[in-house]
């Protein structure tokens, strides 16, 4: 095996070789914005040391107190009729892809309609809304990892607000058609209701993290493509799109591109998958935290297989956590294989979330503002090549390859000599 892949054990920084060292993983020769991360990466690794698997995926389903509706909230029930919770009931923790809640969670807090706050947003979370008291009371565990500032709002324990443009917006019809659908209702948060609140629109929905305790946390982009059909259609060359491409990478345009000043959308928006993991692998990382540790944003860059294994690597920090996730994932994929709904819908920018705390762990799918329901007739597997017109969007084909690296993480921290790569059948 060649020094490049070896397993990289988690340890402490004092324990890995210098960057540039020979026998270092990742070589040196990786994209600097990965090298910058790495240190910082193995550091973080260190929370991972002392987790008591023994008592991970713990269920407890007798730990469901009320949940409190607040003053001024106008709710309005799913159109489609399924997947709204009875009146005064809140949501266990752990949802469809994880473990279950254990004794002694959060005791519920009083409800009142305040001002905003943020709560962990991920990028693939476009979200906006009002916020409780219960929110100042946990205002210090609070964080965004990524995407637009104050974009979350608790609605109480165990639920929460995403801002939607409209009422009955793409996104909301697909979690109440998603609930009615008995393998995809399985991995997705929990939807509860349509909610309108001065004037504005949210869905009412699980908060995922719920009787978490401080846990790591990582968003995964899926698909080899992550942008709209509509996006590209329009097949006019742009001179600001060709500013935007040499900004990266003067080399990038080619010469017919670089004598023109101009390139259409659909390149540049190709072009840009290929910046990070996206094109070559289906999936890329959004953002990661560490348990005590602050988020690391900007990841996207990260896009050559050995630096992607090795962030997920020191992420999930030992094998067993591998094992779990592994399983959480494998099921996502069973589930979505046998699913009708995905079957007829094209799932752009959808996310995957990891989460998993010293007690349990869990995995789900997330954001669907762009998710669309295919003309009648139409259906994708979602592993086809995708072409204009397909609709295809390779999110099976990305989550084919987080297994793949999940697998081999779990051997090369459990001393299996077996690595699996992309395109590979195990």
């Amino acid at each position: 095996m060649s020094a490049a892949e070896k397993a990289p054990t988690p340890a402490p920084a004092a324990n890995h070789k210098k960057p540039g060292g020979k026998g270092q993983f990742p070589p040196a020769s990786y994209s600097s914005a990965f090298q910058k991360l790495q240190q910082t990466l193995i550091q973080l690794s260190e929370d991972c040391k002392n987790v008591d698997f023994s008592r991970m995926f713990q269920r407890d389903e007798r730990h469901r107190d009320k949940r409190p509706s607040g003053a001024g909230m106008e709710k309005r029930g799913s159109a489609a009729g399924g997947g709204a919770a009875p009146a005064g009931k809140r949501p266990s923790a752990g949802g469809g892809g994880g473990g279950g809640p254990v004794a002694g969670g959060p005791p519920p807090h009083p409800l009142t309609c305040l001002g905003g706050i943020q709560r962990l947003a991920w990028q693939s979370l476009e979200l906006a809304g009002p916020v409780t008291d219960i929110v100042r009371m946990q205002q210090a565990n609070w964080f965004q990892l990524s995407g637009h500032p104050g974009t979350l709002a608790l609605a109480g324990p165990g639920t929460l607000w995403k801002k939607v443009c409209v009422a009955d917006s793409a996104e909301c019809l697909a979690y109440q058609s998603m609930m009615n659908d008995p393998h995809a209702r399985q991995l997705v948060p929990k939807f509860y209701s349509q909610v309108c609140h001065n004037g504005e629109y949210f869905i009412e929905m699980e908060d995922l993290l719920y009787g978490f305790e401080d846990p790591c946390v990582m968003d995964i982009k899926m698909g080899t493509r992550t942008f709209l059909e509509s996006e590209v259609k329009n097949s006019t060359p742009r001179a600001d799109l060709y500013k935007k491409m040499v900004a990266i990478d003067p080399k990038a345009p080619l010469p017919e591109e670089h004598e023109a000043g101009a390139i259409s959308k659909v390149r540049y928006m190709t072009y840009r998958e290929g910046q990070s993991s996206s094109s070559q692998l289906g999936f890329r990382i959004e953002g990661l935290k560490m348990r005590g540790s602050d988020p690391i944003r900007d990841l996207k860059r990260i896009r050559a297989w050995e630096e992607v294994l090795y962030t997920i690597s020191v992420y999930l920090g030992s094998a067993d956590v591998a094992r779990q996730i592994l399983a959480h994932l494998t099921n996502i994929r069973d589930k979505f294989e046998a699913s009708a709904f995905f079957r007829r819908h094209e799932v752009i920018g959808s996310s995957i979330f990891l989460v998993y705390d010293r007690r349990r762990s869990g995995a789900w799918m997330i954001d669907f503002a762009k998710t669309s329901r295919l003309p009648d007739g139409q259906t994708v597997d979602h592993r086809s090549p995708w072409q204009l017109g397909n609709r295809e969007e390779g999110y099976l084909t990305g989550l084919d390859n987080l297994c793949k690296v999940v697998q081999q993480v779990e051997r090369r921290l459990s001393g299996s000599s077996h690595q699996p790569r992309p395109g590979s059948t195990t």
